[in-house]
């Protein structure tokens, strides 16, 4: 087993297998059309006898394109296929240029998934040109973080933390909603008719590598609550989890192993499983920002000095549980315990900008809304590493660093 350092480093790395949809597996499953500049057998053509006639053709290209844009990504895919000047005419559509240019994961996520009928196309730019994540923006108490990677059900910008740790974007299977539409009365499957569905991508998911290759649909779990079924509380437990626990977060990256215990009791059942947790992650796929001046695709970066401080305390407090239970004491984390390593967890999922632009574009963000640039905006990874720079380590952090340096070296 990997030590923590070396888990560390195989983060900030990045390494090749992320536990979302892999965009590799993507390529495979759904090559897209946009380098092919002829059909085979194509519907229509210049040489064909309607081809005058045809109102489309009639249409001036930029008519065609304005009408063409508000198509949803499913439709546009379609009519790809309908004629060699639609095809020309959508490839046009800067919208959907920059999209397969910057981010062609997140065309071919879509129609992988079978959530395309449900993503307009300008909603998926405008996911492409906004940096914030959409869920941290739209808390009670609204926070502004780096977003550097795509939900697709409703097609927003999500960040790390959000991404593991945010009830919003907790799914369950589909069948397990329409078997209890089936039981209760005042429930039909009909219901479900408007609530976009995901069909996973088989693959291998999280960081414990859970693998799922028997294809399902699943739905959020807050489109399911807001239909008003009328479900005991026995079912929605089974639905939506117990939320009457404690709050604990997760770092999407970080092997549970490596993660010290802050339940509340020695009993404690947490409310997500692997399989569950691996769920959550068929969602989603990387998705970088595209920079103000179409320049620059920031995918981010997270900090490893935040990361190595936060695996030190996990690591602590793991010591100081098995020096309590030698002595007779009690391992349970008091509430401010698990607060403060709540918040490490926190502010390691934390992704910082890598490039000058989208710098810029964070500083023209919060002087537009009115706000101070500066640790509570999207800050670039050198501004950031300012604040570590005049903090000063323990002895024992400095000690348990050199340690796991040792090991690395070692192994």
């Amino acid at each position: 087993m990997s030590c923590s350092c070396c888990l560390a480093q195989s983060v900030i790395l990045d390494r090749p297998r992320q536990p979302y949809i892999d965009a590799t597996v993507l390529a495979e499953r759904c090559p897209l059309d946009n380098k092919r500049k002829s059909f085979s057998s194509p519907r229509l053509n210049p040489g064909s006898i309607t081809w005058n006639e045809s109102r489309l053709q009639s249409l001036p290209i930029e008519l065609y394109q304005a009408c063409l844009q508000h198509l949803d990504v499913q439709s546009l895919t379609n009519m790809r296929g309908v004629s060699q000047y639609t095809r020309f005419a959508i490839d046009g559509i800067y919208q959907y240029g920059e999209i397969y240019k910057h981010a062609p994961q997140a065309l071919r996520a879509c129609l992988s998934t079978e959530v395309a009928c449900h993503i307009p196309l300008r909603r998926l730019h405008h996911a492409l040109t906004s940096m914030e994540c959409y869920f941290c923006k739209n808390l009670e108490d609204p926070k502004s973080r780096f977003g550097t990677y795509l939900s697709l059900y409703e097609c927003r910008r999500c960040c790390l933390f959000c991404l593991r740790n945010s009830p919003e974007l907790k799914q369950i299977e589909l069948m397990a909603v329409m078997s209890l539409c089936t039981q209760r009365k005042g429930c039909s499957i009909r219901m479900l008719q408007g609530v976009p569905r995901l069909k996973m991508v088989p693959d291998s998911y999280g960081i414990t590598r859970y693998r799922a290759f028997v294809s399902k649909s699943f739905v959020l779990s807050n489109a399911v609550a807001a239909l008003g079924m009328n479900l005991t509380d026995k079912d929605r437990r089974t639905l939506f989890g117990n939320d009457r626990t404690a709050v604990i977060y997760h770092h999407p990256l970080v092997h549970p192993e490596q993660e010290s215990n802050i339940q509340p009791t020695l009993d404690f059942t947490p409310p997500d499983l692997h399989k569950l947790i691996a769920q959550t992650y068929m969602s989603a796929v990387p998705f970088p920002y595209l920079t103000s001046d179409r320049q620059h695709e920031d995918f981010g970066v997270l900090c490893e000095e935040c990361l190595r401080h936060m695996l030190f305390q996990e690591d602590r407090w793991k010591q100081d549980q098995q020096r309590r239970r030698v002595a007779g004491g009690s391992p349970i984390a008091s509430e401010r315990r698990r607060a403060f390593l709540n918040g490490l967890r926190e502010k390691a999922c934390q992704k910082y900008s890598k490039f000058d632009t989208t710098n810029k574009d964070a500083k023209s963000l919060a002087l537009s809304r009115g706000q101070e640039y500066g640790p509570e905006t999207v800050t670039s990874i050198e501004t950031h590493m300012l604040t570590h720079s005049k903090e000063i380590l323990s002895e024992e952090e400095k000690q348990w660093r050199t340690k796991r340096k040792r090991e690395l070296a070692v192994s």
